[in-house]
């Protein structure tokens, strides 16, 4: 779908698209086809219909993360609610996936980098990278070769509809992972990702992405994610439709106790912690609602509720 305003190109540069050290994104992820892949200028991508899952993705230093010694040439680790530890290295040209961990399962270093975005990039940018690893399988010692190509490029531009707003000036960047798994010489299995990533230079990380996963000619899903309202920024200069979150709470940061106020329409509130579990659930809550968090161990949480078919979440601060 094409629209009949236009929008001005945007770069993509490492200040502008890259998380930092401190970050926490709350992110909702799920699975399912989504119409969203045409390309080209002015378009409309829409995500309005997405729900999922909500998970928060933290970034930390290496010297905080758990294999650090695997990865010495990190300076970015990224820790996903129950996936693992994701180990970057963010320059002023390139993010690259130095590797994975996941504790217990299994550990991969890339010796050719793992391209996750190049600098700078725009509108019909295009780049040609490669990567070459090792996994290794915790359970029986296996080492398996990993490596395939890369084709990184800005293949369209305009707005995305997400479920409580729309972003306004986005760029997509498509990469086509087309990778094999090889062990003792012989290749197991073959594989290619077609992920798509929405940025709007404001934001230090993606807005959304959606992938198209198959392994040896076989589609295996079609995955999603996108940032959710309490972490989406938007550049100042968007004139976009203010969504009124109409739960409000005090104190905020807390310390014992909060409590709901302007809470028409609302029926339950949950509070969720930093790995995306529902810790504790309100039903039936009333006008100046208080909610104690006695047991609520020091900490940052999530408040999601849902009004007018809009699921939105906040953050809530515990001192």
């Amino acid at each position: 779908m094409t629209i009949t305003g236009l929008s001005a190109q945007i770069t993509l540069t490492s200040a502008t698209s890259t998380p930092n050290t401190g970050d926490l994104n709350s992110i909702t992820t799920g699975n399912g086809a989504l119409n969203v892949s045409h390309d080209g200028a002015n378009e409309v991508w829409d995500f309005s219909a997405a729900s999922g899952t909500v998970g928060v993705a933290e970034y930390k230093t290496l010297a905080n993360s758990t294999d650090f010694a695997s990865f010495p040439n990190a300076n970015l680790v990224e820790v996903f609610t129950n996936q693992g530890e994701n180990y970057y290295n963010n320059s002023s040209t390139s993010l690259t996936l130095e590797g994975h961990y996941i504790d217990g399962l299994a550990r991969i270093v890339y010796n050719d980098k793992r391209e996750y975005l190049m600098f700078p990039l725009t509108y019909n940018t295009v780049y040609n990278e490669t990567f070459d690893g090792v996994l290794e399988v915790f359970s029986n010692g296996a080492l398996i070769n990993r490596g395939g190509t890369i084709v990184m490029s800005g293949d369209g531009y305009g707005d995305l509809i997400l479920p409580y707003t729309t972003a306004h000036n986005v760029l997509r960047v498509k990469s086509i992972v087309d990778y094999s798994d090889v062990y003792n010489g012989v290749t197991i299995a073959n594989y290619i990702d077609t992920i798509y990533s929405w940025y709007n230079a404001v934001n230090n990380t993606f807005i959304a992405t959606y992938s198209v996963s198959s392994t040896d000619g076989t589609n295996t899903g079609h995955f999603w994610t996108y940032l959710n309202q309490s972490d989406y920024v938007t550049s100042i200069d968007e004139e976009i439709a203010e969504i009124i979150q109409p739960l409000e709470i005090f104190p905020n940061p807390a310390s014992n106790m909060i409590t709901l106020t302007n809470v028409n329409g609302i029926e339950t509130v949950n509070i969720l912690n930093l790995k995306g579990q529902v810790i504790k659930t309100i039903n039936g809550i009333s006008e100046n609602q208080r909610v104690y968090l006695d047991d609520f161990p020091h900490g940052v949480y999530f408040i999601q509720y849902t009004t007018n078919e809009t699921v939105f979440t906040e953050k809530l601060i515990v001192n």
